[in-house]
């Protein structure tokens, strides 16, 4: 197999555009911090409709706050769902942890 110094320059080419594309600045969250961080609590229904819970310290407690609300409330069989975002980098849900 041949290869041309057009296909090499295109390779290259596509290598660089892809690393670019890659870093977004966005930094995921260590696992081993998942029980640090500032978390805002939300539960969802849908695409569109969210309700927020309030905020806690750590995954656990985000997911303690939102079964207990769930239960509090019977809307366990309704589809809804918690999310459970980080807070940093000046954003409110920077991370979306499950």
């Amino acid at each position: 197999m041949k290869i041309t110094l057009a296909f090499l320059a295109a390779c290259v080419a596509l290598v660089v555009f892809l690393s670019m594309c890659s870093d977004t600045g966005h930094h995921p969250l260590p696992v081993a911090q998942y029980e640090t961080v500032e978390i805002n609590v939300y539960i969802r229904q849908g695409e569109h409709r969210f309700k927020f819970l309030g905020n806690v310290t750590g995954v656990n407690a985000c997911h303690a706050l939102a079964e207990e609300f769930l239960k509090e409330k019977d809307l366990s069989d309704r589809h809804w769902e918690h999310v459970c975002c980080t807070v940093r980098e000046g954003s409110h849900c920077y991370d979306e942890i499950r």
